[in-house]
């Protein structure tokens, strides 16, 4: 019969320790979006968007998926081919051989396409797998850690705070602290104008 496992209070009160090898500890890798690469049809494209936006959602985006993503949209170009050509000629097509005698002759087989295509499907799902994109493999990936905080500038901080206020005090038509207010010019007297263009 097992023993029963004492709790980490109990160790912590009687000062011994485990003799299970302790599980390592993993260090989160940072969360990164990779950028799209060149080449790919835009379908292709739009995979490759589509599942950095789910990875992110999920927090188990890193950079160095990209890679993985990329060839992971390469077989869904392959995929996508095959299953054009399947729908055209059909899953049983007929190809045209030469007998032992030379002379053609129709043969119905399976369509060859239909290899190509179960094996970018098989290839298709073992990437997916990997990347932690199906209900099995969802519960081992780990998630990632949250990017680093940005450093506070406090200077630009400031100037953002007071262009605001300066901005508010303008809207209420409050002249600002240190400037001083345009005087109007009072209206000119007639008779002194005329007066000092005689003299």
């Amino acid at each position: 019969m097992p023993r029963i496992p004492k709790s980490a209070a109990f160790r912590e009160l009687t000062g011994t320790k485990s003799e299970a090898a302790a599980l390592p500890e993993y260090e989160q890798i940072p969360a990164g979006r990779p950028t799209c690469p060149k080449g790919l049809s835009p379908e292709a494209r739009k995979l490759f968007r589509d599942l950095c936006k789910v990875l992110e959602q999920r927090t188990h985006l890193t950079l160095g998926d990209g890679h993985l993503i990329r060839l992971c949209c390469l077989v869904f170009e392959r995929h996508q081919k095959a299953l054009a050509h399947v729908a055209e000629q059909g899953e049983i097509t007929t190809y045209t051989r030469l007998s032992s005698s030379g002379q053609p002759i129709e043969v119905v087989r399976r369509n060859l396409w239909m290899d190509v295509l179960e094996r970018s499907e098989k290839t298709l799902f073992a990437m997916l797998r990997e990347l932690g994109l199906s209900p099995q493999a969802r519960k081992a990936v780990r998630k990632t850690a949250a990017p680093p905080a940005k450093p506070v500038n406090y200077l630009e901080q400031l100037n953002r705070e007071y262009a605001e206020i300066l901005a508010e005090e303008a809207a209420a038509g409050v002249a600002p602290e240190g400037t001083a207010t345009p005087q109007q010019d009072e209206p000119a007297d007639i008779d002194e104008l005329l007066d000092t263009e005689v003299r």
